[in-house]
């Protein structure tokens, strides 16, 4: 196996600690947040349960399924598939390369839905040191109505992270890695039953069906997973194993269990931004936003977007707007070279807004120090 399982998430965390790009967001939002819609709901912290069966055993041997079809991507594309969720989980129980009793945790809860276009992504790390740009507790990912919503412990909310395209949160970048399926190809048929109201096929494999990685051994293992003909795609996979495993980090012994299910397929649920994303969604608290904002990005104490109207046009917008929700200008407006810095304070809370040319309009860019 590989730990790469686990690193599929880890990629998405490199803006964090820079919070940055070029400024430019690749969707278009309003400063309205967001309407609820429909997709599938999902939980960070919840582990699935391994459906119960009453398979038959079978004395013909069949296909196995071919690897690179068993992944969510098959789902995506399915013209009948609209919406589901699928969780991976893996826990380790045992001692790290010194020594010490550890236990580490990883789990990725994801929901898509096609119409219209909405994600809701759940990440939890436990036991883990991914380094500093990764940072501890649940983070969570929303994509809805055009828009991304970053929840990030010690960060806030961050919406329209730069460079992230919504896209990337719809499918693709969370199915589990090919790999995970190919270590199943010596796997056996042992009997069918009914999954998620689906006919499916059981496969099993053992520490000597896996193909490992050479710093990993199995004392024993075992795993079953469960092949849909119909949709040609693997809707529950566990496994559980002793011995050598780097799924978290190199010389990790122990027990390690891993989970990965499917489920709620074409079952539509609400899914909302996160509870922390709601204000940010409509910029900075106290501070207004021009009607026609594109490209808004959000996140705590700073505020970006663009707008068709001339910076002239923008800047005397902010000077009526902001007098009237309470703000005090500090310095007279600073012009250079096209663009002006407007500083206003309201009791604590400290203002600047920096107006710049950006085509034929403006871009318009918000700290708050509070």
């Amino acid at each position: 196996m590989s730990r790469n399982i686990v690193r599929i998430a880890c990629a998405l965390f490199v803006f964090v600690a820079a919070c940055g790009g070029d400024g430019s967001a690749t969707t278009e939002a309003t400063s309205e947040p967001p309407t609820t819609t429909s997709a599938p709901t999902t939980t960070a912290a919840s582990n699935t349960t391994p459906p119960s069966t009453t398979s038959t055993s079978t004395d013909s041997a069949a296909p196995n399924p071919s690897p690179d079809r068993a992944s969510p991507d098959v789902l995506f594309a399915r013209d009948d598939i609209d919406s589901y969720r699928y969780t991976m989980t893996v826990q380790f129980e045992g001692t790290d390369i010194a020594g010490a009793a550890t236990n580490r945790v990883f789990v990725l809860a994801t929901a898509f839905q096609k119409e219209p276009p909405a994600s809701d992504i759940s990440i939890r790390f436990e036991g883990m040191d991914l380094g500093d740009d990764v940072p501890a507790g649940d983070i969570r990912f929303v994509v809805l109505d055009g828009s991304t919503f970053a929840s990030i412990p010690g960060l806030g909310c961050v919406t329209n992270p730069p460079n992230m395209d919504p896209e990337d949160f719809l499918a693709g970048a969370f199915s589990p890695p090919d790999e995970l399926f190919e270590e199943l190809a010596d796997a056996e048929q042992i009997g069918t039953t009914t999954y998620e109201g689906y006919d499916v096929e059981i496969y099993e494999v053992d520490e000597e069906g896996l193909e490992l990685a050479a710093d990993e051994s199995f004392d024993e293992a075992t795993g079953q997973f469960y092949y849909s003909p119909d949709l040609d795609a693997v809707l529950f996979f566990e496994m559980s194993g002793t011995g050598s495993q780097n799924f978290f980090e190199d010389g990790d012994q122990g027990d390690v269990r891993l989970e990965f299910a499917i489920s709620d397929i074409n079952d539509p649920v609400e899914v909302a931004i996160p509870d922390d994303c709601s204000e940010s969604a409509a910029g900075p608290e106290g501070v207004p936003i021009a009607d026609d904002a594109t490209n808004l990005f959000s996140a705590t104490g700073l505020a970006s977007y663009q707008s068709a109207q001339d910076p002239a046009d923008i800047v005397a917008f902010y000077q009526t707007e902001l007098a009237a929700e309470g703000w005090t200008e500090t310095e007279p407006p600073f012009s250079s070279a096209g663009t002006t810095l407007l500083q206003y304070e309201m009791g604590d809370r400290l203002l600047v807004v920096t107006v710049a040319p950006e085509g034929t309009g403006s871009l318009v860019t918000i700290i708050i120090d509070e």
